[in-house]
């Protein structure tokens, strides 16, 4: 994480801490963490079949263990959920647009 990353990292933590959670990252291949989130409306474009749009959820990048990909899963509440687009921009928290994910 670079220092920029660190001090936006550092100057969201009473968003997280008054309207955020905590779930569940579960990398694809990889081992499971919780991670502080807070939950947006979808805003992120996309176009993907995994499942119905959830939402997207802001991540806290001191949080993270691992890049967030497409494909891994989040567990909010019990239910899981596919991360269709995550978006990393340089100078904020990951946010991850979220799918439900279809169980077949």
């Amino acid at each position: 994480m670079s220092l920029f990353q660190r001090i936006a990292a550092g100057s969201s933590a009473p968003e997280f801490a008054v309207y955020g959670g905590t779930c569940r990252y579960l990398p694809k291949g990889g081992v499971a963490f919780d991670v502080r989130y807070v939950r947006h409306e979808p805003e992120i474009a996309q176009a993907t079949t995994t499942g119905a749009y959830y939402a997207d959820l802001e991540v806290a990048a001191a949080d993270l263990l691992v890049t967030p990909r497409c494909g891994d899963e989040v567990e909010v509440d019990g239910v899981r959920y596919i991360v269709a687009k995550p978006v990393a921009p340089a100078q904020a928290n990951p946010v991850l647009a979220l799918h439900r994910k279809v169980e077949r």
